[in-house]
């Protein structure tokens, strides 16, 4: 997505690269968080690093990522201009709120016996955030204008938005998925939606 969106505004793609692998350092430390808050031990048939190693594993292994992908984002910055630095790191440090800001929420839903798709929406729109920033990232370094930034950043808010509900499908469709977000987490949105209507709930 970021090489994409550099190269849509007319940027060279090899100027990404840096700040691809600092994204991808920061993500998989929120991903290993997730798999905490979550109690995931297994996604699909593979064990996460919770799962494999136990959550003291996983903890230390989320911080060191998010400390060497902030370590990277930091060096592939000072090979830019300082006016392109502050924005990425500003989106980033966003980004990392937004993420926190819908766990939070997502976790305050989970005790509510009846959650309204419009409540659960709220979170997959925040999650959203990180395809937004990517995109918005690529337009930066690609040189960008702010109007094309933004409509980059708009795209990859769709993305991930329809990113987001197709997995809230593959998750309904996996039992072993569909079990722990019953017992852990929120269930899928199309459960969500389905429990709206009376005629259904009692046998869902």
């Amino acid at each position: 997505l970021i090489s994409m969106s550099c190269e849509a505004v007319g940027g060279k793609t090899k100027d990404t690269i840096p700040f691809s692998e600092a994204l991808v350092f920061i993500t998989a430390a929120a991903d290993l968080h997730d798999d905490l808050i979550d109690t995931s031990a297994l996604k699909g048939k593979k064990q996460t690093v919770l799962g494999k190693f136990g959550s003291t594993t996983a903890i230390l292994v989320g911080d060191i990522l998010l400390v060497e992908g902030i370590n990277r984002l930091c060096e592939a910055g000072d090979k830019i201009s300082k006016e392109q630095s502050n924005k990425i790191i500003h989106l980033v440090s966003n980004a990392v709120f937004e993420i926190c800001r819908a766990e939070t929420i997502e976790s305050k839903l989970r005790s509510k016996p009846n959650i309204s798709p419009q409540e659960y929406q709220e979170t997959i729109e925040l999650k959203s955030i990180v395809p937004e920033v990517t995109m918005k990232i690529g337009g930066i370094l690609g040189k960008g204008n702010q109007r094309e930034v933004k409509m980059l950043g708009e795209y990859g808010k769709s993305y991930g938005i329809v990113s987001i509900a197709v997995e809230e499908f593959a998750d309904l469709l996996e039992l072993g998925e569909l079990q722990n977000r019953l017992k852990n987490e929120c269930p899928p949105l199309p459960l969500i939606c389905a429990l709206q209507d009376t005629r259904l709930r009692k046998s869902l």
